[in-house]
């Protein structure tokens, strides 16, 4: 009685406690292995396919349960092909709190989330110049371990931890990526005896659960404001971004319009080098690559001819009909015209400028 009340204990006590069983669970098989000092020894094998495979898997239990009722308590071994192994290197200050300091490095090590992973973490040297240390991380998806824990749950076994069949240097009983939980069933079979010992490992496994909780509660806190640290020094990088952005948009929109957009000067030089003698432009309108002229002449015609003939204006056309001007012996015109893009590829010198239509009046 004492010696299993010992092992009891040692089960709920802590997360490296081994069971003296495990199953090594593959898709073709399962196979039954008992741990000896050597490592384990196989001792029974079922493959999914066999015809009496519950038969087989009810045999594989009893054995392990050594008694009829008894827990058959075992170790869920994942496959290799269901775990990574990394060794990576951490600063010396990652011994304080390695496992925290592994969970912020996952989502570099592999491609999924954090929250997606079971993993666990040895350090396995340490450099006696620089004081890095070496780590060996072992990784396994939730989902594997999840999927492992139901098959032993489904046929009557109790997982006290899923590990992983593949050894590594530094887990001398293989990683610990899960403690399964503990079925209501298993502590049915406690006897009268042990109630007053069973309320002393519930309030024992009580008090762990709560400064478990408050580590926990500590690293999602240090996590959270990391996250929050984060995200606003990304925000102020991305305003400084955009901030830039906008001021280099600025700066070179002049530049821009230059080359792009023929300049409304270059336009007017052209207009007033090509007006015939005598005629006045009082309203000129340049807008979506057309031009408006409205003014008077002695011959409209003359004017017209001027702007179809002149260096950066085409189809030239009245827009109203000439009509008698109030200036004496002088005709009324509006006239419009089409741009032309070639123009602005021509710098216009400012000595070149002509003076206004109206200059050049008597």
């Amino acid at each position: 009685m004492k010696d299993w009340l010992v092992s009891e204990l040692r089960a709920m006590a802590g997360p490296k406690i081994s069971a003296q069983f495990a199953l090594d669970l593959s898709e073709e098989r399962v196979r039954l292995l008992e741990r000896v000092a050597e490592g384990y020894l196989l001792r029974q094998v079922v493959r999914h396919d066999d015809p009496d495979f519950e038969q087989k898997i009810a045999r594989m239990r009893r054995h392990v349960a050594g008694r009829p009722g008894g827990p058959a308590k075992v170790d869920l071994l994942l496959p290799h092909e269901l775990t990574l192994y990394r060794q990576e290197t951490f600063p010396s200050v990652a011994r304080n709190d390695l496992r925290n300091e592994v969970l912020w490095r996952l989502g570099s090590i592999t491609q999924y989330a954090a929250e997606d992973l079971f993993f666990d973490a040895v350090i396995i040297g340490e450099d006696a110049q620089t004081g890095f240390l070496q780590v060996m991380v072992a990784i396994a998806l939730r989902q594997s371990a999840r999927e492992a824990e139901d098959f032993a749950n489904a046929h009557d076994f109790v997982p006290l931890r899923i590990t992983a069949a593949e050894k590594a240097e530094g887990f001398e009983h293989g990683p610990t990526f899960r403690i399964a939980h503990r079925r209501r069933r298993d502590s049915q079979s406690l006897k009268a005896m042990a109630v007053v010992f069973a309320c002393i490992c519930i309030v024992l496994s009580g008090i762990g659960v709560t400064r478990s909780l408050l580590a926990r509660w500590e690293v999602v806190d240090t996590l959270t404001q990391r996250r929050q640290a984060a995200e606003a020094t990304l925000a102020g990088a991305l305003e400084k971004r955009a901030s830039t952005l906008a001021l280099a948009r600025r700066a070179a929109t002049p530049m821009v319009l230059r080359t792009d957009e023929p300049m409304a000067l270059v336009y007017l030089n052209s207009l007033s080098a090509s007006l015939p003698p005598l005629a006045r432009a009082e309203r000129i309108a340049l807008k979506s690559g057309q031009v408006r002229i409205e003014g008077f002449a002695e011959n409209a015609d003359a004017v017209l001819t001027a702007v179809e003939m002149s260096n950066g204006f085409a189809n030239a056309r009245y827009a109203a009909p000439v009509r008698p001007s109030e200036q004496p012996d002088r005709q009324s015109f509006a006239i419009e015209a089409s741009l032309d893009g070639q123009l602005h590829q021509q710098q216009p010198q400012q000595s070149e400028l002509l003076p206004p239509p109206d200059s050049r009046e008597p």
